[in-house]
């Protein structure tokens, strides 16, 4: 695990799994309840309906793996700001660190569509120099709270 900067942390985040995509998080739950139909597909004793049953088993197998990557996907996103720094974490076994000091930050862009304003996520993109974002980070929780936090601390060091 990376080290911690020894600095307290003003913001500390996963990506939001659920809030960040509430209709795929629905439909695969959906999914994972398919097979509570199968004592009704036997109960009409249509064999058409029968046939579906292993689908169904199928459908929340498939749930389950897809769940599980997303889980896994979103604990292995760290974010962590701190009075001088944003340090992003990710991986689980290999691990890529991205570390930019507040005061090299150009511009912190939030983008939220309804459903991210509805639930609180959105997408938060750093820019330091260049024509290419620093960090792009998808889902992340209060990104308001995260422009704010970084633009009080990129006011603070700029002399202008």
């Amino acid at each position: 695990m990376a080290a911690e900067s020894p600095e307290q942390a003003l913001y500390a985040a996963n990506p939001a799994m659920v809030r960040n995509h509430p209709l795929w998080f629905t439909a695969l739950v959906l999914m994972l309840l398919s097979p509570a139909a199968i004592p009704f597909l036997y109960f009409y004793r249509s064999p058409e309906l029968q046939q579906a049953a292993p689908f169904t088993l199928g459908a929340a197998a498939l749930s389950i793996l897809i769940l599980l990557y997303w889980w896994v996907a979103c604990k292995t996103l760290n974010v962590r700001l701190d009075e001088s720094s944003t340090r992003v974490v990710r991986g689980i076994l290999s691990k890529t660190e991205t570390f930019i000091r507040h005061e090299r930050v150009r511009t912190v862009e939030v983008y939220q569509s309804l459903f991210d304003r509805i639930f609180g996520t959105g997408r938060v993109t750093f820019w330091t120099a260049g024509d290419q974002p620093e960090i792009v980070i998808n889902g992340m929780p209060q990104p308001r709270r995260i422009q704010e936090i970084v633009n009080s601390k990129t006011a603070q060091g700029d002399p202008g």
